[in-house]
C-alpha cells in the first residue's frame, strides 16, 4: 500500500503520475511563510526553456499547462515519502551487512537515528517492519553509492 499523498500533491500525480510529481514537488524551493510547502507557477504558455520543461521534460510539462496554465500551486512537501524511502534505504543496507556505523556515513543519516530505525524495524524488537508505501520506489545501484541527504528530495504531507 503507498502512503496517501495531500491532496495538492494528488491533483498533480493525476496529470502526470505519483512518482514525476513526487520528484517535481522535490525539485522546488520551500516557500518563506510556510516551510511545509513551496510555490510552482504553471504558465498559460509553455517556453522550451522553461523551469517546468527541465524538471519534467515536455511532454508533462505540457500536461501541466493543460491543466494548470496561469496558476500558482502550493503542493505539499511530501517528506513523509522521502522518509520512508530513507527508512527503506536503511533496512536495506542492512540487509546486505552493511553495519550502523557505515550506513550512517553513506546516507549522512546520525548513526544513533540509523540504531533507531533498524531496531524498531527488527522482528526480535517487535517494531514495525517497515514502511510498505515506500516499496514503490526502487533502489537502483546507482543510488546506494550517493549520500541520501534529509531535505534533498520530498516533503511533508500538511
Amino acid at each position: 500500500m503507498q502512503t496517501q499523498l495531500p491532496r495538492s500533491v494528488q491533483e498533480i500525480a493525476d496529470v502526470i503520475g505519483r512518482q514525476r510529481a513526487l520528484y517535481l514537488v522535490g525539485q522546488l524551493p520551500r516557500t518563506y511563510r510556510r516551510q511545509w510547502r513551496c510555490d510552482l507557477y504553471v504558465p498559460q504558455k509553455l517556453k522550451p526553456d522553461h523551469r517546468l520543461v527541465e524538471l519534467l521534460g515536455w511532454e508533462d510539462a505540457n500536461k501541466m499547462v493543460k491543466e494548470f496554465g496561469g496558476l500558482i500551486l502550493q503542493p505539499a512537501r511530501c517528506d513523509c515519502v522521502a522518509r520512508e524511502f530513507k527508512y527503506r534505504a536503511v533496512r536495506q543496507m542492512r540487509a546486505k551487512g552493511m553495519s550502523a556505523k557505515d550506513i550512517s556515513e553513506l546516507t549522512g543519516i546520525p548513526s544513533r537515528t540509523v540504531r533507531h530505525i533498524l531496531a524498531a524495524t527488527s522482528p526480535e524488537a517487535g517494531g514495525d517492519t517497515g514502511c510498505q508505501s515506500a516499496a514503490d520506489i526502487p533502489i537502483s545501484p546507482d543510488t546506494q553509492g550517493q549520500r541520501i541527504r534529509q531535505g534533498t528530495s520530498h516533503a511533508n504531507t500538511h
